[in-house]
């Protein structure tokens, strides 16, 4: 460090100087070495949004300012010869690869374990490898797990006369005086865990409806989906007479069911999808994956799981990891896939049976009957590779289609008794200006959200006419920050209000929020959660509305859960900024050569979690424990 260099303040007129760059959200890389900087003000680093690379070496900094700082984008950062003495608030970088703190000599070692705790993609801490204080991280934090649960149960769930408040201060307080573990050297961050586990321990305790719970009352942070309502299930609107009191008990047993924070193993890799049965194959790609309606249960699935690649579609029974069926056409290439059940007349018998539609380079879609294994209608014509496929939510016959900058609604034909030869008939083409390459329909049904190239858009479908063969343009589009020409890869919709979004190179999935249930362009960011930034493109998403968990894998064999209930909107509109909240795990998959996920799917009860990859693999996981942290 230049001791002789003035303190200077960090403004926004400096970055443009050094940068050459005029918008500061524009800006991917950005050196301030050497500046004579003491401090950076939280609203300095917050403008830097995409940054990806940045320097503060050489300077005088004793602490960041990372107050209300999200940099999902900033992956590499260098802090050498600095006067820092705490690494306070890196949950900021949460994308955070390579960090250097070398020659800040006032840093302790805690403060570096610390830092691998809270950045779960860290691998590079001043230039060395961080895999074995990962490894110390893990084991010191799994007997701290059992240390905080054992000391609650020896006497702290009898303080039922006491106020939580005081509850809690006392029952932490209890941890760091009782539990002693791990070297001396790494006590400030035993008790930084101490807090942080029993913490989570104790509004574990809160919630719950057990004889250990200190109070019966549930947090009201959980009720997200008590305020933005939740999806129809298999076409009919849910209509609740429920009580908030009995809204607040369904939350909290649906939560306590599924968690997004159980453990999980990996219980099967599967190369299903070998073109001509070739054992060596590893360059088939698999594109889609969708587990299967359960016909007697709906709005839940089976843990059987479809999915496509190469010339193939495979059924896959989760819970053995069996391949049951393979419905194989040469010649194609399968991207995408999409369930429904139906209602068929069978020789003058109503009964109900699934059918799967598939498509790809061949231009044609193909619907499928599983139990038969026979392929009962192709539907030609397509102007362009499929992209994506979707049942409507409300009429289970309805069948959207995305190809080139085109999104068609089908009205397939279903099988009857007097064999496969109904025809499918053609109701609404959607028009976009590039090309849309993943799209969803609001819950209830009267609108589409397409992920296009240049954009996110919407469309309604009321008054559907298929006399008129006009394309309908889209209604409405999202305001993204920063660059608006980014592509999309991906877009979900939670509920009738809530869709969710992710974008090409952005490393967070964004939340967003319409008042008038998307029947008008009024959406504004509420949420950002961090993802890997990547360049990769194509890899989809998936929202399991059982459970409420969002799920995504990405370029480096992981798969990212996020608990959507831990989620709190603001209560007033417009009156903050979107709201950052942390993935609830990461999964990773023990096989080197897989690494990226094109899609990743789970069924309704979370025991399954399915992620198919570009290298002919499909990894599984299955859940172990129910209501447990992965921690």
């Amino acid at each position: 460090m230049t001791e002789d260099t003035p303190e200077t303040p960090l403004t926004a007129e400096k970055i443009r100087e050094v940068s050459k760059a005029s918008d500061l959200s524009a800006i991917d890389t950005l050196s301030l070495q050497g500046q004579g900087l003491s401090q950076i003000e939280s609203e300095i680093l917050q403008q830097l949004t995409a940054i990806e690379e940045l320097d503060l070496s050489n300077n005088k900094l004793v602490k960041l300012q990372l107050q209300d700082v999200f940099l999902p984008s900033l992956t590499k950062l260098n802090l050498a010869n600095n006067q820092l003495a705490t690494l306070e608030g890196f949950t900021a970088f949460p994308n955070l690869v390579d960090l250097n703190i070398t020659n800040n000599p006032k840093i302790e070692v805690s403060e570096k374990y610390k830092l691998v705790a809270v950045c779960p993609l860290l691998k590079l801490l001043d230039g060395k490898d961080v895999s074995m204080m990962r490894d110390a991280v893990a084991r010191l934090d799994s007997t701290l797990v059992s240390k905080v649960a054992e000391v609650w149960k020896s006497g702290c769930r009898t303080w039922t006369g006491k106020p939580d408040g005081e509850v809690k201060r006392a029952y932490l307080d209890k941890l760091k005086a009782e539990v002693v573990c791990g070297p001396p050297m790494l006590k400030m961050y035993r008790e930084f865990r101490l807090s942080v586990l029993g913490e989570e321990y104790y509004q574990k305790m809160l919630e719950g409806d057990t004889e250990e719970s200190p109070t019966k009352k549930t947090k009201l942070s959980a009720l997200v989906f008590a305020r933005f309502p939740l999806a129809p299930v298999n076409g009919e609107v849910l209509q609740s007479k429920k009580t908030n009191s009995d809204e607040k008990k369904d939350v909290k047993k649906r939560r306590h069911a599924y968690p997004a924070d159980a453990r999980f193993e990996v219980s099967h890799l599967l190369q299903t999808h070998s073109l001509n049965n070739n054992p060596d194959d590893r360059k088939t790609q698999v594109w889609g994956c969708q587990f299967e309606p359960d016909i007697n249960n709906p709005g839940k699935t089976t843990s059987i799981c479809a999915t496509c690649g190469g010339d193939s579609v495979c059924f896959i029974d989760c819970s053995t990891g069996q391949v049951l069926k393979k419905y194989k056409q040469p010649g194609e290439t399968f991207y995408c896939i999409a369930w429904s059940t139906v209602t068929a007349d069978i020789n003058g018998n109503k009964r109900k049976a699934n059918l799967l539609a598939a498509g790809g380079s061949d231009r044609t879609i193909k619907i499928i009957e599983p139990t038969q294994l026979v392929c009962i209608e192709d539907i030609p014509g397509i102007k362009g590779v499929l992209e994506s496929l979707l049942f409507h939510p409300c009429n289970s016959t309805w069948l959207g289609c995305a190809a080139d900058d085109t999104i068609t609604i089908w009205e397939i034909g279903l099988p009857s008794g007097l064999g496969y030869g109904t025809k499918s008939k053609l109701l609404l083409t959607l028009k976009s200006r590039t090309i849309v390459r993943f799209f969803a329909f609001a819950p209830h049904g009267m609108v589409v959200v397409g992920a296009c190239d240049d954009g996110c858009y919407l469309w309604k479908l009321a008054d559907m006419d298929p006399t008129n063969d006009k394309p309908r343009i889209p209604f409405g589009s999202l305001e993204f920050p920063g660059k608006r020409s980014v592509p999309l890869d991906c877009v979900q919709c939670l509920s009738d209000s809530l869709i969710a979004t992710k974008r090409v190179q952005e490393g967070s999935i964004c939340i967003w929020h319409s008042e008038s249930n998307m029947m008008k362009n009024d959406f504004s960011l509420v949420l950002k959660v961090p993802w890997r930034k990547t360049e990769t493109p194509f890899l989809k998403f998936s929202f399991i509305l059982e459970c409420e968990v969002l799920v995504a894998g990405d370029d480096q064999g992981c798969v990212w859960l996020y608990d959507m209930m831990r989620f709190t909107p603001y209560t007033e509109k417009q009156s903050r900024k979107y709201e950052v909240m942390e993935q609830t795990q990461i999964l990773l998959c023990p096989n080197d050569s897989t690494k990226v996920f094109n899609q990743v799917c789970a069924n309704t009860s979370l025991d399954y979690i399915v992620a198919v990859a570009d290298t002919n693999v499909v990894c599984m996981w299955r859940r172990l424990e129910q209501g447990s942290k992965n921690l």
